[in-house]
């Protein structure tokens, strides 16, 4: 319990600081797609996997439609693909779940442990088969199923 005085832990305000980005900036949809254009012409063709890591409750939709496929991606995999079924997600966290709505527990468990093992395994072969263009891997859990070229 925190006494009256100390500082909170909790950032109201969190960001994620991207390396090499500091002096860019896109906004809408046209602008993004042009500079990831941009980055994968620099590839020269070669195979490229593009990465997009989401927090849930992102318009996964929308991401697709406005970014993803004017990109014309060669190979499109959703990270859910390799997600552990709603019986084993029950499983998994139920001893983390209490009836009080206030005063539950931390859980320890962390974001791999959401995704079946053989499923990621069969993902990331599935990803690594494709020789040619532009490869995306989006949802939340994506970055755990490839090391992108472009994230």
């Amino acid at each position: 319990m925190r006494k009256m005085g100390e500082k909170s832990q909790y950032d109201k305000f969190p960001e994620v600081a991207i390396a090499g980005g500091e002096q860019e900036a896109w906004q809408g949809w046209p602008q993004v797609v042009s500079a990831v254009q941009a980055a994968l012409a620099a590839r020269r063709g070669q195979k490229t996997v593009l990465v997009v890591e989401c927090y849930h409750g992102v318009a996964q939709r929308e991401l697709l439609a406005k970014l993803l496929m004017p990109l014309r991606p060669a190979a499109l995999f959703d990270a859910a693909e390799a997600r552990r079924s709603p019986a084993e997600i029950d499983a998994l966290i139920d001893a983390d779940l209490t009836d009080d709505p206030v005063f539950g527990r931390i859980s320890t468990r962390e974001l791999a442990d959401f995704f079946d093992p053989d499923k990621r395994l069969r993902l990331k072969q599935a990803i690594a088969a494709v020789r040619r263009g532009l490869v995306v891997v989006v949802g939340t859990g994506a970055a755990l199923m490839a090391d992108g070229d472009l994230l």
